[in-house]
């Protein structure tokens, strides 16, 4: 999170590409003083692209069914009217579709379990800049050098980041803002920390 905050630009989609690197493997460790809780009623995922957010939204659409929260996952307005606008504040409902974290959380949600994916920044960089050339949205040239400059704030404006005096501060206010951060480069322990916090069976 402090990595994204202190993203800067210009930079070329190749040269970012290089410059991620794999995290050693960690064993996962469970303190036993962790606190836990039922599944909540109200949850919403805040999607930041190209860091797992669709597999955390499959994922966590399965687990919603088993507090008989209505969900919304795709980017339909009207769907989004149907299960989270049009229901009161306190109704149990989940929104897992692609909002950036805004009033509109507040305005819906009586006390949501607030929950966001996070990558490596320049990984996750470098992949959203390779599909926006895939889908034509950008240049490369021949040499094919990719601009990714306007990618590098899209996480923070996703998480709904003020302007601080500083990234560790900016990072320190969107973890407080979060329950539940998923990491892509610790996928599995993200889900063991989220099962463990509201006591889901974990499956060998």
């Amino acid at each position: 999170v402090a990595a994204c905050a202190r993203g800067k630009a210009p930079c070329e989609c190749e040269r970012v590409s290089g410059l991620a690197r794999s995290l050693p493997k960690r064993r996962v460790v469970i303190p036993a003083s962790v606190v836990t809780r039922e599944l909540p009623r109200q949850l919403v995922l805040v999607k930041v692209p190209e860091t797992g957010s669709s597999t955390a939204a499959n994922l966590l659409s399965e687990v919603a069914g088993r507090v008989g929260a209505p969900t919304w996952q795709s980017g339909s307005k009207e769907e989004f009217e149907r299960v989270v606008a049009s229901r009161s504040k306190s109704a149990a409902k989940w929104s897992l579709g692609h909002y950036p974290y805004g009033e509109w959380v507040s305005a819906h949600f009586e006390e949501p379990v607030l929950v966001t994916t996070a990558r490596e920044p320049l990984s996750r960089l470098a992949s959203h800049t390779e599909k926006r050339a895939q889908r034509g949205e950008i240049d490369c040239g021949e040499a094919g050098a990719c601009s990714c400059e306007k990618g590098v704030g899209v996480a923070l404006k996703f998480w709904g980041a003020a302007p601080r005096k500083s990234a560790d501060e900016t990072a320190r206010a969107i973890v407080r803002r979060f329950d539940s951060i998923w990491i892509t480069e610790r996928y599995n322990e993200s889900l063991v920390a989220f099962a463990v916090a509201h006591r889901l069976g974990l499956e060998h």
